[in-house]
């Protein structure tokens, strides 16, 4: 079976890193890596600051957004879309206390990485 022919592997024509027979494709990707970070940044807000709630929100959102890659690996748009929201909602959050106060932990990198992430998810939605 030729790697392109799969139905749940159609962005690998374009944005793709292969590895012989499988293919993960760059939204896939992204998506991960600011979920991971968003999880990352909830335990050090949690070990640095006591903070319950960033452990929490930091845990539910990051867990969406790797859920969001799981479900777009499979090819199913609805993780497009949950990755997308999630996405805005943190851009949302961390964006105006970024424009107050410019820290670079955690609010520029939330916002840069949100931004790259509804940018690639919705380039591959609409290809």
């Amino acid at each position: 079976m030729d790697l392109y022919s799969n139905p749940l592997n159609h962005f690998c024509q374009n944005l793709a890193i292969e590895n012989k027979e499988t293919c993960v494709d760059f939204p896939v990707i992204v998506t991960a890596i600011f979920g991971a970070f968003v999880v990352f940044g909830g335990v050090m807000g949690y070990v640095k600051a006591a903070s319950k709630a960033s452990l929490i929100a930091g845990s539910i959102t990051g867990g969406l957004l790797l859920l969001s890659a799981f479900l777009i690996a499979r090819g199913i748009t609805a993780g497009a879309v949950l990755g997308i929201v999630v996405s805005l909602l943190l851009i949302g959050q961390f964006g105006p206390s970024l424009l107050k106060k410019f820290k670079i932990m955690p609010n520029l990198l939330v916002v840069v990485l949100g931004i790259i992430t509804v940018g690639t998810l919705l380039f591959s939605f609409f290809k």
